[in-house]
């Protein structure tokens, strides 16, 4: 192969390997779920029973370990996020206003940024005037732990700390509908 070929060859190389690179980073972050869907709770789906959480810690709005134990006693929605996330970050300021609108004894909203820099997570927050408390896990163990098929996914908690259903997607958390869903995961059935 003669050195110009051999040049136009790599160079060919170097810019599929460019494009390759731009598509991958250019699907959805939630690439597991399909295009957007008109209907924010297709993916939405309830345990035939209450599931145990793993024993997961994850840090505090102190910077200091958590774990989901603490939540006891309150029916809790879990969100996992990440600032990265177009589909989560879409969704933040509807958890911020259910946070505002629900929260008290019996419940409570715990968004979990998965950033593998906390501060990411914590700068978006307050760059865009969402007011949840930060929670955060930059090693990603209970986004693994609980076997999330991607971003953004919410756990409806029970008060005895069991998962008793999940959500994928972006979900618009200050509408009736949502409501309802909360209120269903604080029923015993």
């Amino acid at each position: 192969m003669t050195p110009r070929i051999l040049q136009g060859s790599l160079l060919a190389f170097a810019i599929f390997a460019l494009i390759a690179v731009y598509a991958m980073r250019a699907q959805p972050d939630n690439a597991v779920f399909p295009a957007r869907h008109a209907d924010p709770y297709k993916y939405l789906s309830w345990d035939a029973a209450p599931v145990a959480l793993p024993d997961q810690a994850v840090l505090g709005p102190d910077g200091k370990s958590v774990s989901l134990a603490a939540f006891r006693g309150k029916v809790v929605l879990l969100n996992l996020w990440a600032s990265w996330c177009q589909p989560c970050v879409e969704e933040m300021p509807a958890l911020a206003r259910l946070q505002a609108a629900l929260a008290g004894p019996n419940f409570q909203v715990v968004a979990i940024s998965i950033d593998r820099k906390p501060e990411d997570g914590r700068n978006w927050l307050k760059a865009n005037g969402i007011d949840l408390p930060f929670y955060s896990d930059p090693g990603a163990g209970l986004y693994d732990a609980i076997k999330a098929p991607g971003l953004p996914v919410s756990l409806f908690i029970d008060k005895d700390g069991h998962e008793v259903g999940r959500i994928s997607g972006a979900v618009p958390w200050d509408e009736p509908k949502a409501r309802a869903l909360i209120a269903k995961a604080g029923r015993p059935e």
